[in-house]
């Protein structure tokens, strides 16, 4: 993602027959953020520009009563080009409530020139212009997020296709990472789902989404890595039996198994699939089953290391 800057400019120079001209005009946006005040959406992007071959940034910030006007004023603002195919990364503000969503999604699926491949993040920070100014700023971000997929499993990669796929799925909830801003960095903190207001998950109950649902082969339990782990689904009826497969200790499949019961047990009292039980039954019998009948089988086949 880092590479996005000369060397895109010069493949769109020779993809699309631009002079350089042509390719000055342009600003890339390659990060995009979202927040709301007094119910008007604020939208910063992140550009990044050329000129004689030299790599540049700017900022652009601005208001609007909808969001295609906030983003139509940010145009405005800029003496480049706004170009859109190459968003990678989009920030949401804990601002940004469950209504918006319909307004948000029809943009983005509606404006052709913009891909469904960037990733969807909440990020806890109103002045996302200052944390914009700051070199590799998004790079970093996804670099955190890839590194925690494969090491931690607490959070991994969520792109706006898989928010569409949920979003208008009437049997899954979009699950997206959520980010705080600590200490002068950004640091990962849980996953987050909208009810009327962005809610977070657990840190545990994050781990037992990032594993049921295969987000990784890896998880830290503690302070044991579970490793090469693999989940297999049972259905049976209204029965879901989970075969986990991986390396850890006895000591290590004890935590998980608290792990995932209390996560189990803290979805049905929360009334929140966070774990896309609902979905897995559908795949398998094509029956909507509520989430109060679903029973679930745990089972393990880990190999043993010593503690």
């Amino acid at each position: 993602m880092r590479k996005i800057g000369i060397l895109l400019l010069l493949c769109l120079f020779f993809l699309t027959g631009c002079n350089y001209t042509e390719l000055n005009e342009l600003g890339i946006v390659d990060s995009m953020a979202i927040s709301k005040e007094e119910n008007r959406y604020k939208v910063t992007f992140h550009m990044k520009t050329t000129k004689k071959e030299e790599e540049s940034e700017q900022v652009l910030e601005s208001i609007g009563k909808s969001l295609k006007e906030s983003i139509q004023n940010a145009y405005l603002k800029s003496h480049k080009q706004v170009y859109l195919s190459h968003l990678e990364t989009l920030f949401l503000n804990e601002t940004i409530t469950e209504q918006d969503l319909k307004e948000l999604t029809t943009y983005f699926t509606e404006n052709k020139e913009i891909r469904n491949n960037f990733l969807v993040l909440c990020l806890k920070k109103e002045n996302m212009y200052e944390l914009y100014q700051q070199k590799d700023f998004t790079s970093q971000v996804v670099d955190l997020i890839k590194i925690n997929r494969k090491e931690y499993g607490l959070v991994s990669e969520y792109t706006f296709e898989d928010f569409l796929k949920d979003y208008y799925n009437p049997l899954t909830i979009p699950i997206f990472p959520v980010l705080h801003f600590t200490e002068g960095q950004v640091v990962l903190d849980t996953l987050g789902y909208f009810k009327e207001t962005i809610q977070e998950l657990e840190k545990e109950e994050s781990k037992a989404y990032h594993l049921l649902n295969q987000k990784g082969t890896s998880l830290m339990i503690g302070e044991e890595q579970i490793e090469n782990i693999t989940v297999l689904k049972q259905v049976n009826k209204q029965t879901i039996t989970f075969n986990i497969l991986g390396d850890g200790s006895r000591q290590g499949r004890k935590e998980l198994d608290r792990i995932l019961k209390n996560s189990l047990q803290s979805s049905k009292e929360k009334a929140i699939d966070f774990l896309g039980l609902r979905r897995i039954i559908y795949q398998n019998t094509k029956q909507e089953i509520p989430l109060t009948s679903i029973q679930v089988t745990l089972e393990y086949h880990l190999t043993e290391r010593s503690e």
